[in-house]
């Protein structure tokens, strides 16, 4: 109890500050390394997800987005009028 106040709230601070840099860090390189296989596997977790409502569209139907391009953006399909 001899320290200043301010020193020892400045210290704590910085202490936590670290911390949260530290988990931050982590929690970034979780997130790259989970993103990598789900682009990897784009198409076929897309067509995963998709299936049960494929299978309760009339027949003949198509979703409004079927697949995905190679760049990774939706590709459209209109259904003719």
């Amino acid at each position: 109890m001899n320290q200043p106040p301010e020193k020892l709230t400045e210290g704590t601070l910085i202490a936590h500050l670290l911390e949260l840099r530290d988990r931050l860090l982590r929690a970034l390189v979780v997130v790259g390394i989970a993103f990598l296989p789900c682009v990897y596997y784009a198409n076929d977790l897309f067509t995963f997800v998709a299936r049960p409502l494929r299978a309760k569209l009339p027949e003949g139907s198509n979703l409004p987005i079927s697949a995905l391009t190679p760049g990774g953006t939706s590709q459209r399909v209109t259904q003719p009028a």
